[in-house]
Order: C-alpha cells, then sequence, then structure tokens
C-alpha cells in the first residue's frame, strides 16, 4: 500500500473534538493516529467502491449488461 503525506487545518472546536477523541482512546493516541483512526471508520461506513476483500468493484462486465440492470 502507497502511503501519503497530507497536511490538514482544523478549526479551533475541530481540533478540540480531535484532541477530546484521542485523549479518550486507551492509551491516549497522537493527533496522527487520532486523524487516521477517524478516517479508516469513516471510509469503511461511506465507501462504496471496494468490496470486504479490499479489491475494487468494478461493477458488471458488458457481456452481464442488459435492460433489467438499468438504473
Amino acid at each position: 500500500m502507497t502511503e501519503a503525506s497530507v497536511t490538514v487545518i482544523l478549526t479551533g472546536p475541530q481540533q478540540d473534538a480531535l484532541d477530546a477523541y484521542r485523549r479518550s482512546a486507551n492509551p491516549v493516541i497522537s493527533r496522527d493516529e487520532a486523524l487516521q483512526s477517524i478516517l479508516s471508520e469513516w471510509l469503511a461506513h461511506h465507501t462504496m467502491s471496494a468490496s470486504p476483500d479490499g479489491e475494487a468493484d468494478e461493477g458488471l462486465k458488458p457481456d452481464e449488461l442488459n435492460a433489467s440492470n438499468d438504473i
């Protein structure tokens, strides 16, 4: 897996909420770890492009397309 570095600018309330989240972890985690945890959890619940095995969902193959699966 390729890693990437991301710079995030947080508002005061967002920073307070992030710090509260990381302090609630046992043991206390860093802000980086807290952001990774929050993002991973959000993506697990909102991403529809990956299957449970981590492979991308490429949809139906052309020969599987027909009028019954039109939206």
